[in-house]
């Protein structure tokens, strides 16, 4: 007799154990004030508030979800770490509504990032593969918003002073949020910037020495174009041999930290 079948012929008394009842017991159970901070979401998205509205008093609020007082606060400290929502000073102070950045996002992924034990070089191989998809989709969306934004910053690019480390910084960093961000995919918009912030929130030296700044701009008006044009397939190829190029020089400048593990804060 199998050791399996042996098992179930000494042990017919126990009933099988539900997959699902497993999968429920292991949750961590939903806190009110987890449940309340959802609540408060869809409250808000429901009757269309804006970044700056003001969200109801305290004592309006715990009458009206019929909670106490603390668990209103750890749901609204909870909106807060979020970026949703922030706590406006003073005696007519309170919960206002913020408008969430890829930033709020990045720093709660630098955390998840973290405790999976995830590197800098990780990070550098999820953008070689994401942006040259997003510069396609870009061109594909051609979103009448995006298109206007990415005209505003490769004109910026132009004109910055390649010799001002901080102009160069700034309006390279631009360039490729922007594109990170016009996909016209909700969801791969906030992944491409998050993913950017991420690596730039440790990167913070240039990549491209004084006398590559020309070709890079160039390359950056190639790949502008190309998304303008509506060229798919051209702007992810440009795109694609772009980011080697940042991969190349990011081992070279990072080399001795691009495998420490993400910083959280």
């Amino acid at each position: 007799m199998s050791a399996r079948k042996l098992a179930v012929a000494t042990d017919r008394s126990k009933k099988p154990i539900s997959t699902d009842a497993v999968w429920h017991k292991s949750r961590r159970p939903m806190k009110m004030s987890d449940k309340l901070a959802r609540q408060i979401v869809d409250d808000i998205l429901a009757k269309g508030l804006r970044c700056g509205c003001m969200l109801p008093t305290e004592a309006e609020m715990t009458r009206d979800y019929s909670v106490s007082r603390g668990t209103l606060r750890e749901a609204l400290r909870l909106l807060e770490v979020q970026g949703i929502i922030t706590i406006k000073p003073g005696p007519r102070g309170g919960p206002m509504i913020a408008d969430p950045e890829p930033a709020d996002f990045a720093r709660m992924m630098r955390f998840y990032l973290r405790m999976r034990g995830a590197t800098y070089r990780e990070v550098l191989g999820a953008r070689l593969a994401i942006e040259p998809m997003m510069a396609r989709l870009a061109a594909d969306a051609q979103d009448e918003k995006g298109i206007a934004e990415l005209r505003r910053v490769i004109a910026l690019c132009e004109q910055a002073d390649p010799s001002n480390e901080a102009e160069w910084l700034s309006t390279s960093h631009l360039f490729h949020a922007t594109i990170a961000g016009i996909s016209g995919n909700a969801v791969l918009d906030l992944l491409g910037m998050s993913l950017k912030d991420v690596y730039h929130s440790w990167a913070l030296t240039s990549l491209a020495p004084l006398k590559l700044r020309a070709k890079v701009l160039s390359v950056h008006r190639a790949i502008a174009d190309a998304i303008l044009g509506g060229k798919g397939l051209e702007a992810e190829r440009l795109m694609a041999d772009h980011m080697m190029f940042y991969a190349e020089q990011s081992g070279k400048v990072h080399a001795a930290s691009l495998d420490d593990r993400i910083e959280w804060g």
